[in-house]
Order: C-alpha cells, then sequence, then structure tokens
C-alpha cells in the first residue's frame, strides 16, 4: 500500500501513466488539460482523477515506483524501508469515523482529515426553518498513541446524508468545534477575528471550496465551562456530501498532483528539472526534494551522496557558477497556506516571464515541497508522528528520530558546499496568533532589511513593521540555516489564516500564491544592478544612517482620498501610493489595490461614512483633528468605535469618532497609526485595527 495518500491519477507520473523519463515529452495539449495555466489557478481535473478518500487504517507502506529523475531522462528507483520499528504506538488514528450524527454520517478518513467525534445537538427551530446543530471535537497531534501532545487547530471532515436522500438547498447546518488549543496576545484575548471556515461540495476540485455561508460566531462558552468556535452554513445547492476545514486545504494529493505538472511544464519550457526522495519517514512516506534550474551550465558530475543515508535515487547535476536557493514547507503540517505560497513561487518559475528566465540562469532551486508527509496525511497541527515539533530539532535531528530533518540538513549542505553558496532561504508558515504577513529572520544586515522592504513594496498585505530580524530560535530550519550556511537572508515566511492589518480583507489562495512570486520578484529586483543607485537612499535610512524617505505622494500612512471620473458606483476611494509624474495612482485594498490613471481621479480632502475600527495598543484621543490639541480619556485595547471621517494632518492618519456613539470619545479625533515607519508607503505600527 501506498505511503502517501492517493493522488490525482492523470498528474502521477510515477504510474498509471507516462513515466518520469517521459515527463519532457508529454503533449502541451494534454498537460494544459491535466494541470494550470501561468496564471496559477487550478483548473478541474477529469472525474475520477483524484480519488484522495482511501481509508487511512489502510495506508503504511511507502512507493518505490516514486523515484526521482531529471527531466533529461535519468532515474533511478529503490525500494521502501520497513521502518515500523521506530514507532512503538500506532501510526494512524484511532478514530477517523464514520460517525452517526442525527441521521448524518461524519467522516474523517480522508488525506489531511482531522476529527475525532460528532454528537447531534438538536435542532433550532427559527422562523426561517429548523437549523441541524452538531458538536465537533477535534483531534489532537498524536491522539490515541504514546506521543500525544496538545496540539490542536486543524480541522477537516465530512457528512453525507443517507443514500437516497441528500444536503437539500436552503438547509442551515450550526457547528461547536470543540477542543482548539487557544492561541491569545498580548492582551489576552483570543485571535479570532477573520477566522473563516472553508466548505466544498466537490472536494476533488480545488477551486471548489470556498468561505462558509453563515455566520460566524467565533468562540463561545459552553455549558460545561469549556470555550467553542461556533459558526454556521447555508447550504448553497443540493449536495451528497460535504467538507468542511478550518481554512483552504492543501492535502498530500494535492502536492503530488501540482509537482507532476509543473515538472512537464518547465521541462517543455527548456528549464532543468529532477525530483528525487530524500529518505522516508517514521511512517513510511517519501520525503521530495525537487532541483530547478536553467540548463545551459551542466556539469558532468552529479551532487554526492548524502552523508548518513542510503541512497534511494539518483543525484541533481551540479551547474557552473550558481548560488543556491533553499525552500521548504509543511514542517508544521496544518499551515496549509505555506503550500499555496510554495505553488505560487514554483508557478513563477515556470511562467517564462523575463524575471523567472533570469533567475533559473542564476539559481539552483532546491525546494522541499512537504517536510512532514505524516503529519499532512493524518490531519495533524503542528507534529510528526511522534508528537514532534520538527522546527525545533534542527541543532539536533538524528536518522532514527527524525528522518525528514536529518536529511534535508545533509542535503542543502552538499548543495552549498559542492554547488555554490547559499543566496535566499526561506520557510514557510502560517501563523495562528499574529497578524499579516511577515519575515522572521537572524541577521540585522541591511540586505535582509532591504528584501523585506522589497517585498513590502511589492506585495500590500505584507507588514514590514511585523517582521523580526533578529529571531534566532535554537534548533529552527532558518537560525540553522544561517548559523552553517553564513547567508543573510535566511527566513522564516509567515502568513497569517485569516487577516493583516493592513485591510478587514480575509486572506486565501489568491493572496497567498501571488506572495510565492513576489517573493522572488524582490530577489530578481535586490540582484538588479540597475536598481542599486535609487535603492542607496533606502539602505542608508535601513542602517539608520540617513533620514526618513521623503515621499512626494501619498502613502500608505498618509493616504490621500479621491472618487474617480466616470465611475460614481465606487464613491470616495483611498490612493496610497503612486503620482501625477507617475501617471497612475494605486488604491487601498479595501478599494481593489489596483493602479488607476491619475488623471481620473478628483482629489477630496477627506473621507466620510461609516467605519468601524478596535483599538489594538491604548491610543489617545484628543478633541480637534490636531495630534497636539487636548486630549481626552485614552482609548483602551479592544475598545470598537465607528469612525466617520478620515483625513490627514500633519503627515498622519486622523479618524474622528462618532458623536453620541461613544461619551468618553464622542467628537474626538484618534491616529491610525501609532508609529509610522521610515517609508510612509509600508505603513507603520498601527493602533487601530479597521473592520469589516
Amino acid at each position: 500500500p501506498r505511503g502517501d495518500l492517493a493522488e490525482p491519477a492523470q498528474a502521477d507520473s510515477g504510474g498509471g501513466g507516462e513515466s518520469r523519463e517521459d515527463v519532457a515529452a508529454v503533449p502541451e495539449e494534454r498537460a494544459e488539460e491535466e494541470g494550470r495555466d501561468l496564471s496559477g489557478h487550478l483548473r478541474t481535473l477529469p472525474d475520477g482523477a483524484e480519488d484522495e478518500t482511501q481509508d487511512l487504517r489502510t495506508l503504511r507502506g511507502g512507493d518505490a515506483a516514486d523515484a526521482g529523475a531529471d527531466a533529461d531522462g535519468s532515474s533511478s528507483e529503490g525500494g521502501a524501508t520497513d521502518c515500523s520499528e521506530h514507532l512503538d504506538a500506532p501510526l494512524l488514528p484511532s478514530a477517523a469515523g464514520p460517525w452517526e450524527a442525527g441521521g448524518i454520517e461524519f467522516f474523517a478518513d480522508f488525506d489531511s482529515a482531522n476529527c475525532a467525534e460528532v454528537r447531534y445537538a438538536g435542532d433550532l427551530d427559527l422562523s426561517e426553518g429548523l437549523v441541524w446543530c452538531f458538536d465537533v471535537f477535534l483531534r489532537r497531534d498524536c491522539e490515541g498513541t504514546a506521543f500525544v501532545q496538545d496540539e490542536c487547530q486543524w480541522f477537516h471532515f465530512g457528512m453525507r446524508c443517507p443514500i437516497g436522500a441528500g444536503l437539500v438547498s436552503g438547509q442551515r447546518l450550526r457547528f461547536r468545534m470543540h477542543g482548539f488549543k487557544l492561541y491569545k496576545n498580548r492582551d489576552g484575548a483570543f485571535i479570532a477575528d477573520g477566522m473563516r471556515p472553508v466548505v466544498s461540495a466537490d472536494p476533488r476540485r480545488a477551486d471548489s471550496w470556498r468561505v462558509v455561508a453563515g455566520r460566524i460566531e467565533g468562540f463561545i462558552d459552553t455549558p460545561d465551562g469549556s470555550l467553542a468556535f461556533a459558526f454556521e452554513h447555508t447550504v448553497q445547492e443540493d449536495a451528497l456530501e460535504l467538507r468542511f476545514a478550518r481554512t483552504f486545504p492543501y492535502p498530500l494529493w494535492a502536492v503530488r498532483g501540482h509537482l507532476a505538472r509543473l515538472c512537464r511544464r518547465l521541462s517543455r519550457s527548456g528549464a532543468y528539472v529532477h525530483r528525487e526522495r530524500l529518505v522516508y519517514t517514521t511512517g513510511q512516506r517519501p520525503v521530495e526534494l525537487l532541483t530547478i534550474t536553467g540548463k545551459g551550465g551542466k556539469r558532468g558530475e552529479r551532487l554526492p551522496a548524502l552523508e548518513g543515508l542510503e541512497p534511494l535515487d539518483e543525484r541533481p547535476h551540479v551547474f557552473f557558477g550558481r548560488r543556491v536557493v533553499l525552500v521548504s514547507a509543511r514542517v508544521h503540517p496544518g499551515e496549509t497556506p505555506a503550500s499555496y505560497i510554495l505553488e505560487g513561487l514554483l508557478d513563477f518559475l515556470a511562467s517564462g516571464s523575463v524575471e523567472a528566465a533570469e533567475l533559473l540562469q542564476r539559481y539552483v532551486f532546491q525546494v522541499v515541497p512537504v517536510l512532514n508527509p505524516d503529519g499532512v496525511a493524518l490531519g495533524h497541527h503542528r507534529t510528526d508522528l511522534r508528537g514532534e515539533n520538527l522546527n525545533r530539532v534542527y541543532r539536533t535531528a538524528t536518522l532514527d528520530r527524525h528522518p525528514s530533518v536529518f536529511a534535508l540538513k545533509a542535503a542543502w549542505l552538499a548543495a552549498s558546499r559542492h554547488q555554490g553558496p547559499l543566496r535566499l532561504f526561506l520557510d514557510l508558515h502560517a501563523h495562528s496568533n499574529l497578524r499579516g504577513i511577515f519575515l522572521l529572520g537572524d541577521s540585522p544586515d541591511a540586505q535582509a532589511k532591504l528584501f523585506a522592504y522589497l517585498l513590502g513594496r511589492r506585495c500590500g498585505a505584507f507588514e514590514y513593521a511585523q517582521s523580526n530580524f533578529a529571531d534566532t530560535v535554537p534548533g529552527t530550519a532558518k537560525s540553522w540555516a544561517a548559523r552553517e550556511m553564513g547567508a543573510a537572508l535566511c527566513f522564516t515566511l509567515e502568513t497569517n489564516y485569516s487577516r493583516g492589518h493592513q485591510s478587514p480583507a480575509c486572506f486565501g489562495p489568491v493572496i497567498w500564491r501571488a506572495l510565492g512570486g513576489q517573493c522572488l520578484e524582490s530577489l530578481h529586483e535586490l540582484d538588479s544592478q540597475e536598481r542599486q543607485r535609487e535603492l542607496r537612499a533606502v539602505v542608508a535610512a535601513l542602517r539608520g544612517c540617513g533620514p526618513e524617505l521623503r515621499v512626494p505622494g501619498p502613502s500608505r500612512a498618509a493616504p490621500c482620498f479621491a472618487v474617480i471620473r466616470g465611475r460614481p458606483g465606487c464613491g470616495c476611494v483611498e490612493v496610497i501610493d503612486g503620482s501625477e509624474v507617475l501617471g497612475h495612482a494605486l488604491l487601498h485594498e479595501s478599494n481593489g489595490s489596483c493602479w488607476v490613471p491619475w488623471g481620473e481621479l478628483q482629489f477630496q480632502p477627506s473621507q466620510t461614512g461609516c467605519f468601524r475600527y478596535r483599538a489594538l495598543t491604548q491610543a489617545p484621543v484628543t478633541r480637534t483633528k490636531s495630534p497636539r490639541s487636548p486630549l481626552l480619556a485614552p482609548l483602551e485595547p479592544g475598545t470598537v468605535v465607528t469612525i466617520v471621517e478620515r483625513l490627514v494632518v500633519g503627515g498622519k492618519l486622523r479618524l474622528k469618532i462618532a458623536s453620541g456613539a461613544h461619551a468618553c470619545w464622542t467628537g474626538g479625533w484618534v491616529s491610525e497609526y501609532g508609529t509610522v515607519l521610515f517609508d510612509p508607503r509600508l505603513g507603520g505600527i498601527p493602533a487601530l485595527l479597521r473592520l469589516e
């Protein structure tokens, strides 16, 4: 039996179709039918192409047929090693369903599922009709084994009606999710704003997942004194079954399907592509390494065998004069946004753009798509089969206890010693208790900060103010890489599951995929000699030896407001970048985050309306719009206020609190940002968070 779960048959390059030796010969029309266009949006695969519903309890072994291969046809095969002696406790969940609740069958026996039990909680008889209510209990990492951990945030389960029946359009469902490990921010409040579960009636189609259609209550008190996360969903169309998840899932079969299609696209474009198995995990699932670069400059020799490991596949070739970019994802299995970021990064390399082609000729990219496949398959949130956080064992990893990390370290050290020095290291993650998208690094070097600056100028959701360039955490991948390889650009890239501070818009696959490409665009810009003169002032400001940047036009911290001629339905929009000289203006994310012609804007002194904000810190309130006017009582953290006017005074974005709504602050003014960054186009540290 396969060690990783079933994947789309059409996308499997290891069997049932073309082999990896044939990867360069797949007709373009057929590959496009099976895969993804250059924009990175998933297409619907043929019916039956993604059978991911094998019972987890039958999946134990690895698949020796999934051997590595170069795009030029070289390949090797190796057998699966029996590693069952590494773990005395059961390898698989003790409970995967099905469970009967109120005449409905619930199940969690598929790739990346997590559910321990479902109970029927009765019906709510409302004027709009009956609401079916269920209590769903999450499964902790390694539940039912000696290694059980108090890690529980990911859920992913299905429900179906008996044969002959179905879920009817308009039926309302209510779920209370029990067992979350709750993370708190500094003031003790739960980070749940923006958290939106997703639902699909056809999980075989990756683009079928949608945010649930119903009220999301967030964390509520339950009769037994515990907390549960409650949400509702109204069935949108008749369905035989529904799947629910904490956020957009990315199971193993989806990873493998995307990699197979990506390899075909890259090889057709003339790139060098090599897939190899580094090692098998404790649960007998392969950990793969993908090597991508331009074909020119290939030497006859290959990278050496990995120290301390028996070879499973041939190693990739060495390329003359190219540095290395290392990327890894899903060390924490429940952090599915990491796979969407990686998908966007890899699709950028296959896009055929000038920037991608230059990067492929300059660097060798080594990518580990899933570092913890056991945890992903079994629906863990943070740990492996032994209940260990693999992103804390890089200093002490052993082949017996941490085979994936042990093998990955050996592969990366071999690349840095025999291929070329490390240029960029990215470990992709998702964050539960910090909002936004940000970088964590080990070096306060100006190059590291400049990379973050360039990423912030490209990605509106990236928050430079959240980034930390002195975040040395022993045992983590980026801290180990920074110490062992001596590179300044070693980062953990984090994204919140739900939202950031810049906009109330929720994060999702579109933003995450774009972020992956924007990381490589930022690297390309960092390398560009033409930009060095323009960036000198930025580097001086980053080093603290230069003044703050003067921005002649609008910025995120000090925007302009305007109406767009000929578009009366748009209302008053917020402009955060651009100039009359440039000829275009960038609109805030709340207004679409798009560029519009500068000449179409009719500027306004302020923006009026009804906006809701919540104080993140204690924020001073003044009597008038001037920040220097007499003070009223400050806004305390967590306070929600209604704002009726926004305008810029003395370079600060000021907000007028609605009259009569808040007795202590009625008619007062408060600043949206507590601190503005050296480049106001990056914003700053917000004092108030805009709500939907």
